[in-house]
């Protein structure tokens, strides 16, 4: 709950920036966020 919140933030953070980095940030907590969805579908 706790890293989900905080990508979040990260997100919105980059959003609101709108800058290159802000926008390599946001596509880092997704694919992060994809990583740990698929994780808890396999069982490990």
């Amino acid at each position: 709950m706790r890293s989900r919140t905080g990508s979040a933030q990260i997100l919105l953070h980059g959003i609101r920036h709108g800058s290159r980095g802000g926008m390599y940030v946001a596509g880092v907590s997704m694919l992060i966020a994809v990583v740990s969805i698929l994780i808890k579908t396999s069982g490990y």
